[in-house]
């Protein structure tokens, strides 16, 4: 740790090299004992350490200069911060109430004999943050008084009037006061407030800091100032579950702008509050919230304007959202029985949608996490044309699907029966969920005869464009490759690259606008089927299953990449390569695609391009341990290519007569090379 700036008044062209190494080494000691001593919640040795600091440079001046050179405790404490900025009060905020008892033993022992025990006790009890504040005032009024006397002492002298009050006034400018301490904030924009708000262990604790930092602050700019993640002391307050107290204190302090305040992120100190995951339980706190005012339907963009609001906006649901989303259902219940209390209209959140969550309702999420006690809730205090007209009928989300059918889809009863409506039991439940399990399975039916059959005629688009750079082409690239002991053909191999690559920026969908958002969701249906039947090993059906996705989304970087790997499967390592490569041109930056690229290289013999391959996916993804070991399999293999290579030429030229042997010697290695290629590779492969 050292100091952010020093506190030193002197110049330092005045100091040489080695007086200045010789000040930040004292410097640098004094911030840790200084910052040890807050955060182990030691007063009396921080105060010790404020009170005997003098500027090192005037460690051997006389002592008749000692208040002259002396800084301000508040400067010292303002001035002296850590790597991250944080002073001494950021650092005593964030303290445990237990503090390092050195002579405990001692003071019971006399306090057990001394009638004056209570009163030590009682000083044993406060808290740092307390006794620093208290501390820091007392100065502040002391040096207030001096400065007063001094300015009526130099208006009475008139002979120097002029001068020394213009010394006076620069001096009082370069002094830090106890505001300016309070205000001062971290690389975070954390206030010490903030960092106090925060003590979730010791809600107690964090109350009688927060309520001492506020006694000192003069102004609202405590109460209003933002982190870099844009929340409030507030903010942190209540998503630290802080006592009722403290969030009125808080309130008191900023106004009701500050229970409006949005972070970045994480919306208002309500949203805060409430989004906290179980097993948390911040009742009295999200009460507390409310009764000051907040307002529980407040999100952003707001209701009113969510509509035309661009997509790439910051989205903050409304409380009850946040809520279930976080999983934390005692908090949304709470905060549903509150609003229901307090008769707030509940149309607005009723009807707001997460555009982050595929277009859901609040009773689509209710629906799929089979929250029946709160969907029985807001069904009861939701209109009755409401619930017949959107929630059953027009309310979808972005796949079509209503509320009650996400809830036949999970086989959730409960719900289920709660949105069908009174005049509905529990059976009548169950019929429904099968009735619609039935017309699901029909339907995906139907719509696989017809995939299957356009497929045949779709399948010159993207399979047009694959077939044109078709597994023919590749696997002639092969032979010329295995006929071929001088050179491996690259230029076809990057000519036949760049073949695809052209197809694929000419590639689009056929469909007309509003056809191409079913094509895709087909599209996704068969992908999903193809990859249980790869999970199966059922390795053929999974192809065709791709095969007919790509007829319906020909641009899925991702269907290529299945494809590729289901053709490696079947041991089509031309087909994977052509695959892999369409892959990484459709999306460049993925790194699975440069796997599957290398993969098929390295099958195909390609060890220079297999080893590229996977170095351009690690240069996207560096932590990627998979082709890290990729890379050094594709090295090694080809350094062991190279030298069975080398050594079988060498041989014959010398050996003619054993020449039988040795080619039957070096086609066992290299078998051996592929044996041990594919169980690497195998085991490596990422499951999708």
């Amino acid at each position: 740790m050292s100091p952010s700036s020093s506190p030193s008044s002197s110049p330092s062209s005045a100091l040489t090299a080695e007086q200045k190494n010789a000040t930040m080494k004292e410097e640098r000691a004094f911030l840790t004992k200084l910052l040890e001593s807050a955060l182990h919640n030691e007063f009396s040795v921080l105060k010790q350490h404020v009170e005997s600091y003098r500027p090192p440079h005037h460690h051997h001046d006389n002592d008749s200069d000692h208040d002259t050179n002396q800084i301000s405790y508040i400067d010292i404490l303002t001035q002296f911060r850590d790597g991250q900025r944080r002073t001494a009060l950021h650092f005593a905020c964030q303290s445990s109430s237990a503090r390092k008892k050195n002579v405990t033993k001692q003071q019971n022992n006399s306090n057990h004999h001394n009638t004056n025990g209570s009163s030590s006790s009682q000083k044993e009890d406060k808290d740092i943050v307390e006794e620093m504040l208290d501390w820091l005032s007392s100065q502040q009024q002391k040096q207030q008084q001096k400065q007063q006397q001094q300015q009526q002492q130099q208006q009475n002298d008139t002979t120097t009037t002029n001068t020394t009050i213009n010394d006076n006034d620069e001096k009082d400018q370069n002094t830090s006061t106890l505001e300016t301490l309070l205000c001062a904030k971290d690389k975070n924009g954390l206030t010490p407030i903030m960092l106090a708000a925060q003590v979730k262990d010791n809600p107690a604790l964090a109350e009688r800091r927060v309520c001492a930092l506020l006694r000192c602050a003069s102004s609202k700019k405590l109460g209003l100032a933002r982190s870099k993640a844009g929340a409030t002391a507030l903010h942190y307050a209540a998503g630290a579950g802080a006592t009722r107290t403290t969030l009125q204190a808080l309130y008191d302090n900023a106004g009701p702008i500050a229970l409006s305040a949005c972070s970045k992120q994480g919306g208002t100190p309500l949203h805060w509050a409430v989004a906290v995951p179980p097993p948390a339980q911040y009742f009295e706190t999200i009460q507390a919230l409310l009764d000051c005012g907040a307002d529980p339907q407040q999100c952003q963009p707001p209701l009113s304007s969510s509509s035309s609001v661009s997509s790439s906006s910051v989205w903050i649901p409304p409380p009850l959202h946040m809520a279930v989303a976080a999983g934390n259902v005692p908090h949304a219940q709470l905060l549903l029985d509150e609003m229901i209390q307090r008769n707030v209209n509940l149309q607005p959140t009723l009807e707001y949608v997460l555009p982050n969550h595929n277009g859901s309702s609040i009773f689509h999420m209710l629906a799929d996490m089979n929250l029946v006690s709160l969907l029985h809730t807001l069904v009861q205090h939701t209109p009755a044309d409401f619930m017949a007209r959107q929630v059953r009928h027009e309310q979808r989300n972005e796949q079509g699907w209503t509320a009650l059918e996400v809830a036949a889809r999970e086989r959730h009863v409960g719900p289920v029966w709660i949105l069908l409506g009174e005049g509905h039991d529990e059976d009548d439940a169950q019929r429904y969920i099968q009735e619609f399990h039935d017309q699901l399975k029909q339907h995906h039916q139907n719509n696989n005869n017809n995939n299957n059959n356009n497929a045949k005629q779709q399948q010159q688009q993207p399979t047009a464009a694959a077939s044109t750079a078709s597994g023919e082409n590749v696997k002639d690239i092969v032979d010329n490759n295995n006929n071929n002991d001088d050179q491996n053909n690259a230029s076809d191999w990057k000519a036949l690259e760049a073949q695809i690559a052209q197809q694929a920026a000419s590639l689009s969908f056929t469909a007309h606008a509003s056809d191409e958002q079913q094509q895709k969701q087909q599209a996704l249906q068969l992908k999903q089927e193809g990859n249980q039947h790869f999970q199966k090993r059922d390795w053929s059906t999974a192809l065709e299953l791709y095969t007919s996705a790509l007829a319906l989304d020909p641009t899925n970087a991702t269907l290529y990449s299945n494809r590729s790997v289901t053709y490696w499967k079947l041991q089509d390592y031309s087909l994977a390569w052509r695959d892999a490569v369409w892959a990484k041109t459709l999306q460049p930056e993925w790194p699975k695609a440069w796997y599957r690229l290398a993969v098929a290289c390295l099958a195909l013999h390609q060890y220079e391009e297999a080893a590229l391959a996977a170095f351009e996916g690690l240069k996207r993804d560096s932590d990627n341990d998979e082709l890290k070991q990729l890379v050094q399999t594709c090295v090694k293999q080809g350094r062991t290519e190279f030298l069975s290579s080398s050594s079988s030429q060498s041989s014959s030229n010398q050996h003619k007569h054993n020449k039988n042997k040795e080619k039957e010697d070096g086609t066992t290695n290299h078998q051996d090379d592929d044996d041990d290629d594919d169980d690497d590779d195998d085991d490596d492969l990422p499951k999708f």
